[in-house]
């Protein structure tokens, strides 16, 4: 099964736009925390290029360079040739593109993103309301363990 998940920054946001379609190109950066036998922590940067075409493409051409997103699609490898020589690289097709959020100050769509609620939500059902109220029956020192 050829699948990939992808969630990072976005970078270097390019759209382009032909007769037929339309393709963004974009790059994820996304981290990897590695304990090193010293105990220092290393942060190990990977640059993922991304390719969106269609509707995926479209929606993609609204992020902005520091959105953090959600790709899922699948790997694929390009090649062509340049000056005699073949030129190889590893893509992710996206097929879903998913807005987590925006570096703050940001401007842009405030429906693109996710919503933060100023207050609490109220709970939905009788249960969780009952269950809510439940958990603030106890303190931490109450319990004998």
């Amino acid at each position: 099964m050829n699948v990939s998940v992808l969630i990072g920054a976005i970078e270097r946001t390019r759209r382009n736009k032909t007769e037929r379609s339309e393709v963004t190109n974009f790059t994820v950066i996304s981290e990897r925390r590695v304990s090193m036998d010293d105990g220092e922590v290393r942060v190990f940067k990977h640059f993922q290029p991304v390719v969106a075409w269609g509707r995926t493409s479209q929606m993609a051409s609204e992020l902005q360079d520091g959105d953090t997103v959600a790709v899922n699609g699948f790997l694929k490898s390009e090649s062509w040739e340049r000056d005699g020589q073949k030129n190889w690289r590893t893509v992710v097709q996206a097929q879903h593109v998913m807005l987590i959020s925006r570096p703050q100050g940001s401007t842009g769509s405030a429906e693109a993103g996710p919503s933060q609620p100023s207050q609490p939500a109220e709970p939905e059902t009788e249960a969780a309301a009952v269950k809510e109220k439940q958990s603030g029956l106890f303190d931490d020192d109450d319990i004998p363990f």
